[in-house]
């Protein structure tokens, strides 16, 4: 799923599939915890009821569907990834050069042109070790710490006894 931010929230007609419902409104909250539980079937509704909706709570479209991501991607002034969907973040962000994935060609494919080389699979299984060695210590140190240790920022326990692994993962 991709989301844009179109600079007119009317969905134009050279970026709108046949399944396309115009007015639908659409509020997600990934961190939900039915979201989070199984994405999969929003996802499936998603992709077979509104496969391109407007979200207003986060104020951008949400794209759900290969043909529509492409069609979307194909009309860069009009499906921007500059513009923050999320907003709010305007006056904290003012003169930071924006992300890669929040950027628009010319200057998201030079950029992407630029750091092609260094994430090559010869560069990134040069990385695999250390990366694999990080993964292994936090998860070694989330088992301890379920066998009575007290890191309890780390990781937490639902009812069924699920660790997050996500929270000890992210926030080490």
């Amino acid at each position: 799923m991709i989301r844009f931010r179109p600079q007119n929230p009317e969905l134009p007609t050279k970026a709108r599939s046949r399944k396309t419902i115009e007015r639908m409104q659409l509020d997600i909250d990934p961190e939900a915890p039915d979201y989070i539980e199984d994405p999969y079937s929003f996802f499936a509704q998603l992709r077979a009821e509104a496969p391109v909706c407007y979200s207003q709570s986060r104020r951008c479209w949400v794209v759900s569907t290969y043909d529509d991501v492409a069609a979307a991607l194909r009309a860069p002034a009009v499906f921007s990834s500059a513009i923050n969907p999320a907003g709010g973040m305007d006056q904290f962000t003012a003169g930071l050069a924006p992300p890669l994935l929040c950027d628009d060609p010319p200057r998201h494919t030079f950029l992407r042109r630029f750091l092609r080389p260094h994430f090559t699979r010869k560069v990134l299984a040069a990385w695999e070790q250390r990366a694999r060695a990080a993964a292994e210590a936090l998860i070694g140190e989330m088992q301890q710490t379920s066998a009575g240790g007290n890191r309890s920022t780390s990781w937490r326990r639902s009812r069924d006894r699920a660790v997050d692994r996500r929270r000890a993962i992210a926030f080490p």
